[in-house]
């Protein structure tokens, strides 16, 4: 994956995922971090929902 222009709400797909996303498709993006004992106890982890358009829809807080 890799970013489109700012604000474009492009997001472009590279590699076997682009043989398998068409335009309008619903993709769902993880992310990972590797943090110590003591960042993992501050550690939020969130969910951002997006719009049609690819625009921050709402965030909130996932369970963990």
């Amino acid at each position: 994956m890799f970013e489109g222009v700012p604000g474009s709400g492009i997001i472009g797909m590279n590699g076997g995922t682009a043989r398998h996303c068409q335009v309008g498709d619903r993709v769902l993006i993880m992310s990972f971090a590797s943090v110590d004992a003591e960042e993992i106890r501050q550690h939020v982890p969130r969910l951002v929902f997006v719009d049609e358009k690819n625009a921050i829809d709402h965030v909130k807080p996932a369970r963990v």
